[in-house]
């Protein structure tokens, strides 16, 4: 049976990080390329993030540089959560790769029309460069074989009290790409708020035989202080991780189908996901449960699944 193949579009993150590691672990998943963008910290860091993180767990995966900032709106980013760096904390080996010449939207666009039908989109970061591509070329979203967005909610914000951090963070971009009329799926924190690193979580990943797994559990770690502060969680919500797995394991996810639109009014609704079942016309398929457990199972068997990670019983008890 022939791999999936992916690319996923990132601003790595500790959830993009914990989805990178689970699709490339992952031995029915050919990771074809990372596609970066601006968010949770700047487009500079994001792409060192990328370049650092592949090279660390062994991924010749090309990285291409995308958007620096939003189409319209001012520059936000989230270092307050992730880390100064982005990526909690851990600290990396600088990798040798430098990011491949195109554009994040070229790239998306060339691959597009040279595998049509045969690549999975996973998008976790704010959709400019997917905005992009699909400027560069209206149909471009039409050539995957599926698209899956985290970004969004059907219920409440987190960045604001109406909006999620990754269309908040370029809404007008979000609005270009839900209203393209291509096939997509979006996944919001009504579902990944069902997705939670509890410390048995952590403490399970952390006792894996690879060594992936110390600088994930940390990862996690850091992640739950924010989400402590916030919401008052003993664990933090692993957004990024559900694209990854919804890729793989859909039967872990229930969606239905809504009209969803984005309010670029300048307020305090700016940002929202304004989301509504569909009756008629092209709609978007929403996640609204998720089987938690079979997502960080999946995470789980794809550490376990890459030989290139393990370490022997002795090392790991030193």
């Amino acid at each position: 049976m022939p791999r999936k193949k992916i690319i996923i579009d990132c601003d790595p993150g500790i959830d993009d990080a914990i989805a990178l590691a689970a699709l490339i672990g992952c031995p029915d998943v050919e990771l074809v390329a990372v596609t970066v963008t601006h968010g949770n910290v700047s487009l500079e860091r994001t792409t060192q993030n990328a370049l650092d993180w592949l090279s660390f767990l062994g991924s010749k995966a090309p990285v291409f540089a995308g958007c620096a900032k939003p189409l319209s709106r001012s520059t936000i980013a989230a270092a307050d959560i992730h880390g100064e760096h982005g990526i909690g904390g851990v600290t990396l080996p600088i990798a040798p790769q430098v990011p491949a010449a195109e554009t994040a939207a070229e790239a998306l666009v060339r691959y597009a029309n040279e595998q049509p039908g045969t690549i999975t989109l996973l998008a976790t970061g704010p959709l400019t460069n997917v905005a992009m591509a699909l400027q560069l070329e209206s149909s471009v979203l039409s050539k995957f074989e599926q698209v899956v967005v985290m970004g969004g909610s059907t219920t409440e914000g987190n960045t604001t009290p109406a909006a999620e951090f990754n269309i908040f963070a370029d809404p007008h971009a979000a609005q270009i790409v839900f209203a393209s009329g291509a096939k997509l799926t979006m996944i919001g924190l009504n579902a990944t708020h069902q997705v939670i690193a509890t410390p048995d979580r952590v403490a399970s990943i952390r006792a894996l035989p690879t060594y992936v797994s110390e600088p994930l559990a940390r990862m996690m770690e850091f992640y739950k202080i924010a989400y402590n502060r916030k919401y008052d969680w003993d664990g933090a919500a692993i957004h990024d991780l559900c694209t990854a797995a919804f890729a793989l394991h859909p039967a872990a996810f229930k969606v239905e189908p809504m009209h969803v639109a984005v309010d670029l009014n300048e307020g305090a609704e700016f940002g929202r996901t304004i989301c509504s079942p569909a009756t008629s016309g092209r709609a978007l398929s929403v996640v609204t449960e998720v089987d938690s457990r079979r997502v960080f199972d999946f995470l789980e068997s794809a550490l376990l699944s890459a030989p290139q990670w393990r370490i022997s019983a002795d090392a790991q008890r030193t």
